[in-house]
């Protein structure tokens, strides 16, 4: 019976066992180690010594570069900043050195001199401007009556023309290709000036004349015309007759449209700068002087109706 409780007993287990602790390696000290390289370093031989060494030397060697590279770029960073202030100083320095300029300048008495000058001038170029812009303004307003004038004369005109070529009779008009005075043949009309001794002029008096009447001197195209200038030339004879719109120019005749004659046997006379064409009843053209006192026809172009 004591036997079986001892066996109970030992069967019994303990909650807070703990685990069994691994077993430590035995440490090994420094000391041993050293002793143990140095043991290594002596077995090996001279040649591994030498390999440590030279290695040795080279970190050294790595170090000192590294510590030059460093060296120097800190040198150039302070330059780099003793520069940028330098700039900077000399900048600040030249502004102050231009104000003070132009402090100085602004109170030196030949700049006020030449500023109360200008002024001046100013003022008076602001009165020549209020002058010009007074003269534009009346410059305008006569433009514009002038304008004003010239409408009412081209209606004026217009009508002039609707009554000298569409003349009233009993409130019907009746339009022709000529106004009244004027001759027709073709395309043409034409205006026979057979003026009196003392109301004849020189050609190029005669010429005036017909421009101011919208026309000009006769030009003549062909035969036909050329009959018909001559067939008007009433009461001519000698070296009397009707200035036409030839005219010897640079030794060859020359018409006022600006062509040459064409048909040098209308004109067989001598040629001879400064010598005009009249046109002589029954005995064609004749050459004289251009300042002569002749009677004169005029032609302009035909009305379109």
């Amino acid at each position: 019976m004591a036997e079986e409780e001892v066996q109970y007993a030992s069967v019994v287990f303990k909650g807070n066992q703990r685990k069994p602790q691994a077993k430590r390696e035995p440490e090994t000290i420094y000391a041993e180690v050293k002793v143990q390289n140095e043991a290594a370093v002596a077995s090996a031989g001279p040649l591994a010594e030498k390999e440590a060494e030279k290695r040795s030397h080279d970190f050294q060697k790595l170090a000192y570069c590294f510590g030059t590279i460093c060296f120097i770029l800190l040198l150039g960073i302070i330059g780099i900043c003793v520069y940028l202030t330098k700039i900077h100083n000399d900048e600040r320095h030249f502004k102050s050195t231009q104000m003070a300029l132009l402090f100085e300048k602004s109170n030196h008495p030949k700049i006020n001199t030449e500023i109360t000058s200008l002024n001046a001038e100013n003022q008076k170029l602001n009165t020549e401007n209020k002058q010009l812009e007074a003269e534009k303004k009346n410059l305008t307003e006569e433009l514009k009556n002038k304008e004003d004038a010239q409408i009412k004369f081209n209606a004026s005109r217009a009508q002039w023309s609707i009554d000298a070529y569409c003349p009233k009779t009993n409130n019907f008009r009746t339009c022709q290709q000529c106004e009244k005075d004027w001759l027709n043949n073709q395309d043409s009309c034409y205006a026979v000036n057979n003026a009196a001794p003392d109301k004849r002029r020189s050609w190029e008096e005669a010429r005036k004349i017909c421009r101011g009447k919208g026309s000009d001197l006769v030009v003549v195209d062909d035969e036909k015309e050329k009959t018909f200038v001559n067939d008007k030339s009433w009461g001519s004879s000698g070296t009397t007759g009707f200035w036409i719109g030839l005219k010897a120019e640079n030794g060859t005749w020359k018409w006022i449209d600006g062509s040459y004659l064409a048909n040098n046997s209308w004109m067989t006379e001598q040629l001879q700068d400064g010598q005009c064409v009249i046109s002589v009843q029954s005995q064609g053209w004749k050459s004289v002087s251009c300042n002569e006192n002749q009677q004169w026809i005029c032609e302009k172009a035909a009305l379109s109706v």
